[in-house]
């Protein structure tokens, strides 16, 4: 098994602020690629019609979709944020943290394949275990 997401069941408003926060983390991809791709441009066109199209546009500019970008980001965290506070009652906010730590160490490299196995094989029960470490840390560590 390679990378990727876990699939657990969610209750809709714990799946709305997972599709939320999913928009947070895409658009910020999409803003630095964006401010990347402006970079390069910039550096290895110091004139020409290319640059005069691309960069210099008043109606088309990469700074200015990157600007856009940046803005459907900000948009996106407000957003997010205020999902979480709706729903905060009815959201278990350690279930969702539990499961973005383990689909990040899905996508780390050196994540080992039991795990990954694991995770493949009973979610849920692999969630439910990093649920109760993030509660026992936040008791103090006590188990």
């Amino acid at each position: 098994m390679t990378g990727g997401e876990i699939s657990i069941s969610l209750t809709e408003q714990e799946q709305l602020l997972v599709e939320m926060q999913k928009l947070v983390q895409h658009s910020g991809e999409l803003t630095k690629l964006l401010q990347e791709a402006g970079e390069a441009i910039s550096a290895i066109c110091m004139e020409g019609q290319f640059k005069d199209r691309i960069v210099n546009n008043e109606q088309g500019t990469i700074s200015r979709f990157t600007l856009k970008a940046q803005t459907l980001q900000t948009l996106a965290e407000v957003l997010s944020i205020q999902t979480e506070n709706t729903y905060k009652s009815m959201i278990d906010t350690d279930k969702m943290l539990a499961m973005q730590v383990v689909n990040a160490l899905l996508n780390e490299e050196g994540t080992s394949v039991e795990f990954k196995l694991a995770c493949e094989q009973d979610p849920n029960g692999v969630v439910n275990q990093v649920k109760m470490v993030i509660q026992d840390q936040k008791n103090g560590g006590v188990s």
